[in-house]
């Protein structure tokens, strides 16, 4: 299911949001990193596509031609090798002495 990154409406339209659509409930542009699959929550480097403009706001709709309506049910991808391990255990493990 496609959906707005910021209050997850359900995109309904055919086919990818235009560069000037907009959320229909909560009014965020939907052409915007935080709605693409190759868009990364964190860290310096936000996009899995090499080469792509870096952008300082990241839920402002943008002219991308990288640009895939993330499917909210696939999740964003991540580049953190540790990203489905538990915080507690991962706070543990930095501390923990060689």
């Amino acid at each position: 299911m496609k959906a707005c990154h910021r209050c997850q409406t359900p995109w309904a339209e055919l086919g990818p949001p235009g560069y000037n659509n907009t959320c229909a409930k909560c009014g965020m542009a939907l052409h915007a990193c935080a709605n693409c699959r190759f868009y990364i929550p964190k860290g310096n480097v936000r996009c899995l596509v090499p080469g792509v403009e870096h952008l300082l706001d990241f839920r402002a709709g943008n002219k991308c031609k990288s640009f895939d309506f993330l499917d909210a049910a696939l999740g964003t991808p991540t580049l953190d090798a540790n990203a489905g391990e538990d915080p507690k255990v991962a706070f543990e493990r930095l501390f923990k002495n060689p």
